[in-house]
């Protein structure tokens, strides 16, 4: 049977539910996707209704399906994909899922970054730059082609767009009556918000979500209802009962990349250096008994919250790790489930921490990782970084290779920027020799910028007012190097603030401030009082990404120490600009461009 075809177009081939079965309906919660509502509507209307937090969570609900006598169960959250391999040959699984206009999507994943602080800085436009509409996908499988296929076996699709009318279908497939859906946590998309404006046709057609929302949308449709939703005994149920038996061919494998691991019992590094990587915004210097307090709430299937800055010693390492092998130990694991993305997720966090970096595990991490799970482009992503990290280039750009071109964003394109400069003196060289392919990324999103500019907020390079400048090197060398030679030639006063790793002889002539390793807002340099009384006007930090521009707050708490000065970022993607269109973001300006 065709999912999407659901609900109205396929009569029941069998007795629904199955009464030799034990039924488990199982509601998908694809982020930002109506979910607060809808679980809010399930824990009234479906009996024993649990909301799934974490695999961890998904493993204990599929032990209590597996012990239980009922005919019916439910459930639903984020991480319940996969719980059709964890339960027994006596049960049958219903997937149910709501899909959204990938603009309102994005425009509410970047909504609730602004209100929860994980994004200061950067306009709704700077996000979508660098988040093209792949959230939905994500969650689906990473691909288009695997979220349709697995969308394909769901039991029901609805639309959130049209919430009452899919609310009603699921009802009558399921032949209960659901009361009125309990509206929670609503962003509508109003003219006053950024969603009203945007212009979306350059890059709507490279972007996954839509691909998939289109699809299913063309494909599935409901007749009106009334506000209130009607006894499915009022109109004949013809919806369709697509169960899960297995999906998938073959064998799992059960080789686990955690064997042979070597964990270092003696750690006698001090752990002053590390301690300044940690970012107060995300209270990443988190004292023990906070630790283990989150550490005990993942082991009873609360939600992973642990920052890979906050592993910093031998037992907190020690104790994900374990956690890690529990979820590499399942069956699922094997497959794009939620307990594999989890697992997936706690790789990458370990191989990101300071103590994995201080015991030279990091590398070996991300391997695994890599080998574990290759269809994840992250995982090869993040390889590609610390092979850079560690002066592999070479290994890193073949690891890049790996990743499809369909799944190469703007991050990609930075990322094999960065490993090709490290190779050449003249970093800038290399934008003769990059491949077309691999500058796409940049062109579609520069195309979609100058579309949507004025939303932006963002000011011209050109326009940066005059005064005296200072120049952070909080990005990678090839970008102060375009940013230098793209400023306003009559700029008076520049400086450059920058990493000794990156100075070059050629900056000599610059008044350059010099800093060791991670910048620490708060220490002292020999260099701080003769900085502060330049008297600054502009401070031009640089970034790669979205992500990159909300994790640079030391610099931000630095330049508190320089009120009078306008603060702005200037981003990876002007390297492909023309000289004319090369932005900047403003991060604290005392002059605000028009809106």
């Amino acid at each position: 049977m065709n999912a999407a075809s659901l609900p109205f177009d396929i009569e029941r081939e069998l007795p629904f539910p199955d009464p030799s079965f034990k039924n488990v309906f199982v509601f998908d919660h694809i982020p930002k996707c109506a979910g607060t509502s809808l679980h809010a509507m399930f824990d009234r209307d479906f009996p024993g209704y649990e909301h799934i937090e974490s695999p961890i969570s998904c493993i204990s609900f599929a032990d209590k399906v597996n012990a239980s006598t009922c005919s019916s169960l439910y459930c639903g959250g984020h991480y319940v994909y996969g719980i059709h391999e964890l339960l027994n040959a006596d049960c049958k699984v219903y997937y149910i899922t709501f899909l959204r206009n990938p603009l309102a999507v994005a425009y509410s994943l970047y909504r609730y970054g602004m209100q929860t602080k994980l994004y200061s800085y950067g306009s709704f436009v700077d996000y979508l730059f660098d988040n093209p509409y792949i959230s939905m996908v994500r969650h689906l499988g990473g691909t288009v082609e695997r979220a349709i296929a697995r969308l394909e076996n769901y039991f029901f699709i609805g639309f959130v767009e049209q919430l009452r009318e899919s609310v009603f279908a699921l009802g009558k497939a399921l032949g209960i009556s659901f009361g009125d859906i309990p509206f929670r946590n609503q962003s509508q998309n109003n003219p006053r918000t950024p969603c009203a404006h945007i212009r979306t046709e350059t890059i709507q057609k490279y972007c996954h979500d839509f691909a998939v929302y289109e699809y299913f949308s063309g494909k599935i449709t409901f007749p009106p209802v009334h506000a209130r939703a009607i006894s499915p005994t009022d109109v004949s149920a013809t919806g369709s009962c697509r169960a899960v038996d297995d999906w998938h061919n073959g064998p799992s494998s059960k080789n686990n990349p955690t064997t042979g691991l070597k964990l270092e019992t003696n750690d006698n590094t001090d752990d002053n250096i590390y301690t300044s990587l940690l970012l107060a915004k995300i209270n990443a210097a988190m004292d023990d008994a906070t630790f283990h307090f989150l550490l005990e709430g993942i082991r009873k299937g609360a939600r992973l919250t642990i920052s890979p800055h906050q592993v910093t010693t031998p037992e907190r390492f020690r104790a994900l790790f374990e956690i890690l092998k529990t979820l590499l130990g399942k069956s699922s694991c094997d497959r794009n489930t939620c307990v594999s993305i989890e697992a997936g997720h706690l790789f990458c966090t370990l191989a990101s921490s300071p103590y994995a970096r201080r015991m030279g595990l990091d590398l070996d991490m991300a391997k695994r990782n890599a080998t574990r799970f290759p269809f994840r482009h992250s995982a090869h992503f993040q390889l590609a970084q610390l092979q850079r990290q560690h002066g592999e280039t070479e290994n890193a750009l073949t690891t890049l290779e790996r990743i499809p071109p369909d799944a190469r964003w703007t991050t990609f394109t930075n990322e094999y920027m960065a490993n090709l400069s490290c190779r050449r003196d003249d970093p800038l060289g290399i934008l003769e020799h990059l491949a077309p392919e691999a500058v796409t990324p940049q062109k579609r999103a520069l195309a979609f910028l100058e579309d949507n500019f004025e939303c932006s907020r963002r000011v011209r390079l050109a326009a940066l007012p005059a005064g005296n400048t200072l120049i952070v090197a909080s990005g990678p060398v090839i970008l102060l190097e375009d940013l230098l030679a793209s400023l306003p030639r009559d700029l008076p006063g520049q400086s450059l603030l920058l990493p000794k790793r990156n100075f070059r002889e050629k900056y000599a002539a610059w008044d350059v401030f010099l800093f060791d390793g991670w910048f620490v807002p708060n220490h002292h340099y020999p260099w701080t009082d003769a900085l502060l009384s330049k008297g600054f006007k502009n401070v031009v930090l640089l970034c790669s990404d979205f992500a990159a521009l909300n994790n640079i707050q030391n610099f931000i708490d630095f330049f508190a120490l320089l009120p009078q000065a306008s603060i702005y970022a200037y981003m990876m993607s002007n390297i492909f600009a023309d000289r004319h269109k090369k932005s900047l973001i403003g991060l604290r300006t005392h002059r605000q461009p028009p809106v």
